[in-house]
């Protein structure tokens, strides 16, 4: 883990500004593997930033980051899920004869992107957590290959990162 301290231009600050127990209100948070304390002092609007971490979650959150992430993984999934609804319009078609059998393949393997989803994004233990937050609010994601398709992630690397992040 790394150990985090933002919030003032140095440690002589942090000193001068939070000398003895001039500390008003310590709050703390904890969010995605980090903790973070923050202290006011009473006399001012100073508050000290303090954080455990671990890799750069504290920071990506800060900085907005996270949020980034979370909405392209978002964008990721409203997408993958016009692809799904794309296809099952194009299959209706099919079936129901509007589309011959030449027509619905010539459709398909001339704008593939336009229907078949492509599983081939390596997520980061990062990715996995966030796409786990979202999902759990997102409609009949259930399994690890609704998540990876939901997401473009590779399921194989889904698998490997589940039980890591379960342990975590």
């Amino acid at each position: 883990m790394d150990k985090l301290i933002t919030g003032t231009n140095s440690i002589q600050e942090v000193n001068k500004t939070f000398s003895g127990n001039e500390i008003d209100t310590v709050t703390s948070y904890y969010m995605n593997g980090t903790t973070v304390y923050t202290l006011k002092h009473p006399e001012n609007d100073t508050i000290f930033i303090a954080g455990v971490s671990e890799g750069d979650s504290f920071i990506n959150q800060i900085t907005g980051r996270s949020f980034e992430n979370i909405y392209n993984l978002l964008i990721k999934a409203v997408n993958n899920r016009t692809v799904e609804r794309d296809y099952f319009r194009l299959y209706s078609e099919f079936i129901s004869g509007v589309l011959s059998e030449k027509d619905f393949e010539k459709e398909l393997n001339e704008h593939e992107d336009n229907y078949v989803i492509q599983n081939n994004i390596i997520p980061t233990k990062d990715d996995v957590r966030f796409a786990l937050n979202i999902a759990k609010d997102i409609k009949d994601v259930e399994t690890s290959e609704d998540l990876s398709s939901l997401f473009s992630f590779n399921s194989i690397e889904i698998e490997k990162l589940l039980p890591i992040l379960n342990n975590d």
